[in-house]
């Protein structure tokens, strides 16, 4: 067991001042609102431009953008805090993708550097070599482990599942241990707001594909995961119902907090997943009134991801000639 990092407010006042500086033109409902309303890609473009959520106010397209925009708001919190593993928390997401991407590469004998993100704790080059090498010490501690595990996996089953389920689980046993091992109470209560939000959806998704009620409960069995308010029994117990309409009730029934019920009520999976971000960004908004801590920064980078989640999100919308009302019901501002 790591030791807990020691964490003073006072050490993280430049930290502090240096996100609020950079948190861009207006509010960021009124940015992503803007995001939303945009008439085409072009437009869409410029919004993102006059956000000010850009480094240098550029980008050739919405995509461009918002790649550029997460990893400078990435370089700006792990070049101001006085000790960046404290956040890895909030990079361990972009590892995970990166090690499954890597692992598919190497059964596929394929590339695309597109695919990779380049703001995790390791460099997508690195994660490349742990998974061609075998050689996983590089990797952040249980994804390596699950790395393995998913290779070993894979070769007896050829199930391509695996490598998902077996990843995404070492990338949330890692962020436990990272929030934990920060001391912070903030990031452990944002963190189980993440975990319960992966593990409904997670439940919705696999409840609605017609697997056999068989099939079907053992694979949330092995996709939920610990950590969250709601126990990972419940996800199991309830997902031994016949149907998809009995399961979602015997989950609302199992489930003690109201506005997970509300959010599950909804029934619609759009709406159901706006109403999971919009209950972990209440979280986050909770936290948000300090002037100065090591909450700040990772506040920061929070809203920053849900506004390029936002615009990501926009600009696919757009490209189907969905309307700005159904693109900010999506995302959140209705």
């Amino acid at each position: 067991m790591k030791n807990k990092k020691t964490t003073s407010e006072l050490d993280y006042v430049y930290a502090s001042t240096r996100v609020k500086a950079a948190d861009g033109r207006g509010t960021a409902r009124d940015r992503m609102i803007s995001f939303a309303e945009a008439a085409n890609s072009e437009a869409l473009l410029n919004a993102v431009i006059e956000s000010g959520i850009l480094p240098d106010g550029s980008a050739s397209t919405p995509s461009d953008a918002a790649d550029t925009a997460l990893n400078s708001a990435a370089d700006l919190l792990k070049t101001s805090v006085p000790d960046p593993s404290v956040y890895d928390f909030l990079f361990f997401k972009y590892d995970c993708n990166n090690i499954k991407v890597a692992l598919k590469e190497s059964i596929l004998g394929t590339h695309e550097e597109s695919r990779y993100f380049t703001c995790g704790t390791v460099s997508p080059s690195a994660v490349r070599d742990a998974v061609f090498s075998r050689d996983y010490s590089a990797l952040p501690e249980n994804m390596g482990k699950r790395a393995k595990e998913a290779q070993d996996a894979y070769e007896t089953t050829k199930e391509a599942r695996s490598i998902d389920l077996l990843i995404d689980r070492g990338c949330f046993e890692d962020i436990k241990q990272s929030v934990s091992d920060s001391g912070v109470p903030f990031f452990k209560e944002y963190v189980s707001a993440l975990v319960d939000s992966a593990n409904y959806l997670t439940f919705l998704r696999i409840s609605s594909s017609g697997m056999s009620p068989e099939a079907c409960s053992s694979l949330i069995s092995r996709a939920v995961i610990t950590g969250g308010d709601t126990d990972a029994s419940v996800f199991e117990e309830a997902g031994s119902a016949e149907t998809h309409e009995e399961r979602v009730s015997a989950l609302i029934m199992k489930t003690d907090r109201v506005d997970y019920r509300e959010a599950l009520n909804l029934g619609d999976p759009d709406a159901v997943a706006s109403a999971f971000e919009r209950i972990t960004a209440g979280t986050v908004e909770r936290a948000s009134a300090k002037a100065f801590g090591p909450e700040v920064p990772a506040i920061f980078f929070i809203k920053r991801e849900a506004e390029i989640r936002a615009l990501r999100i926009a600009a696919s919308m757009i490209q189907s000639g969905k309307t700005p009302d159904e693109i900010k019901a999506r995302i959140g501002l209705k």
